[in-house]
């Protein structure tokens, strides 16, 4: 998949805000402190710009099992797009400060069926750093869309299958070298990774937040990993950016979608700590 089928950057994006076909989406979050992203789009986001929240909108109600931020209803998820004016035929672009909310978004968007769908490269940084304007005034959808969505359309991989092929499979671990190494644990109950998974942090394949580094860098870290490794992170999300990173240099990564914290909600998962092989 070539960049450009996935990113676009401030200058297409200003020129082509008003159309009747672009609906633009803040996905901006914070997982500590979630009022503190509401804040900051209160505060200004890009003219004509709805927000999505991550635990409201881009996740599903958690149960026991499929960790902390589960697929959405994609009813539920259709209704706030058609809300925003999506339809079938409306290009989606998503931004956020740290790539990774807008990167579930393209995931999600694709995963369910609609591929007119699109990151604001740099984030919310580049359209300041251009010099154009936020804004504090809510959106106003032109009408509400009509949108078909049936899931499906990029590849997930749930617990069973992993623990079932675990020593064939190349796993991706997305979080924190501490996290990984199992040294800390903010939020999930256990510490650790999956064993056998190589760490490479989400933030390491960006030269800032929001945007990724060239290429040839991308092409030199995930050189070691095949054509399909798998991704997770702690529920789904940050991971999102290795998998559009893996996508943008031509790999087919599958992404865990319940990612650590399903893993450890099965007592017979096995956990491993320590050092196996960072590739970043």
């Amino acid at each position: 998949m070539e960049y450009g089928q996935i990113f676009v950057d401030a200058s297409w994006l200003n020129d082509n805000i008003g159309k009747k076909d672009l609906v633009i989406i803040d996905c901006r979050y914070d997982l500590m402190e979630p009022e503190k992203a509401r804040r900051r789009y209160r505060d200004g986001h890009i003219p004509g710009a709805f927000r999505l929240d991550m635990e409201e909108d881009l996740a599903g109600e958690v149960g026991l099992h499929g960790g902390r931020h589960p697929f959405p209803d994609r009813h539920k998820f259709a209704e706030k797009l058609m809300n925003a004016g999506v339809g079938d035929d409306t290009t989606v672009v998503g931004y956020d400060d740290d790539l990774s909310g807008a990167a579930r978004l393209w995931f999600l968007l694709r995963y369910f069926g609609h591929q007119k769908v699109r990151i604001l490269d740099g984030g919310i940084a580049s359209w300041i750093e251009r010099g154009y304007k936020l804004t504090t005034q809510p959106p106003v959808a032109r009408q509400r869309g009509v949108l078909n969505l049936t899931p499906g359309h990029e590849p997930v991989v749930d617990s069973f299958e992993i623990a079932r092929r675990l020593p064939d499979m190349r796993i991706v671990d997305s979080r924190s070298r501490p996290r990984y190494l199992g040294e800390f644990e903010p939020i999930d109950r256990k510490a650790g990774h999956i064993p056998g998974a190589r760490n490479v942090d989400y933030l390491s394949v960006q030269e800032r937040p929001g945007k990724l580094k060239p290429p040839e860098e991308l092409v030199r870290i995930y050189s070691s990993l095949g054509r399909n490794p798998v991704v997770y992170c702690g529920s789904g999300v940050t991971s999102c950016v290795n998998y559009v990173a893996m996508k943008s240099v031509g790999l087919e990564p599958i992404l865990y979608a319940g990612s650590w914290s399903d893993w450890i909600s099965y007592e017979n998962n096995p956990v491993a700590s320590g050092d196996e092989e960072s590739v970043a």
